[in-house]
């Protein structure tokens, strides 16, 4: 029995977060109430609190992205660019067999609980006020209220690795060249983080040879053929960047 005991306590990963924050952390980074990712690892200080049962809060997690412009180095408006950090860091990722899925630059923020808040969803609704059409420049720009402490993470190198693919001690271990290879950017405040994610190419539908005027499939084809679905912008313009990117992060 002493064996079994302490044979299951040797296999217990020492850097493994708990189920509730593997499960939760990201929670809502892909919808007000979905879970998110999967967390593997992470080195930020931020604490994780999980919830104390289904009725309790689970704060909401929001992407924020980091510039494309931003740039690496010891000197400002000197240093290189997010892809090429990007594409060494992979590098290092897949010399020690890890199967990433993604690589990116991002921070998040969520509110938290302030001491000894209560939220009361039976809360009465407030009468809504209403404002004459007319005197509608005169009308004050409203901020938003929020109940809450406001957190902004630190820039986060985000990497995806595909699902059972890698344990949080070998994370771990793996972030250590990441990490080194940082700081001889002279970089701080970067924090470092995995997630379970799965590849997915962005396609359209399948495209079909356009037909001939009169054929009974041409309203049908007319959509999805080669000749009306193909993006008119190129790549390098913004549009096609945020399109490209819709769904790469999470």
């Amino acid at each position: 029995m002493d064996f079994c005991c302490a044979t299951s306590a040797t296999n217990v990963d020492p850097h493994e977060p708990s189920r509730l924050e593997r499960l939760l952390y990201y929670a809502g980074i892909r919808g007000p109430k979905t879970r998110g990712p999967k967390l593997i690892w992470r080195d930020s200080k931020d604490k994780f609190d999980a919830p104390s049962g289904p009725e309790a809060y689970t704060r909401r997690m929001r992407l924020i992205p980091v510039q494309d412009d931003r740039k690496f180095g010891d000197k400002v408006g000197e240093g290189i660019l997010w892809d090429v950090v990007r594409k060494h860091i992979v590098g290092l990722l897949n010399e020690k067999d890890v199967k990433t899925s993604a690589a990116d630059f991002v921070r998040f923020t969520w509110l938290n609980l302030r001491p000894d808040q209560v939220i009361d969803d039976d809360k009465e609704e407030e009468e809504e006020e209403i404002f004459d059409v007319s005197e509608f420049d005169k009308i004050v720009a409203i901020t938003p209220v929020e109940d809450g402490n406001r957190f902004v993470s630190n820039p986060t190198v985000w990497i995806g690795v595909l699902p059972d693919s890698l344990t949080a001690t070998d994370a771990h271990d793996v972030a250590k060249g990441t990490r080194d290879y940082l700081n001889g950017l002279q970089l701080e405040n970067i924090d470092i983080a995995f997630r379970e994610k799965k590849f997915k190419f962005l396609a359209g539908p399948a495209l079909y040879r356009p037909v001939e005027e009169g054929d009974a499939l041409q309203p049908v084809i007319d959509d999805v053929s080669a000749a009306l679905s193909l993006s008119i912008q190129g790549f390098k313009t913004s549009i096609a960047r945020d399109r490209y990117r819709v769904g790469l992060l999470t």
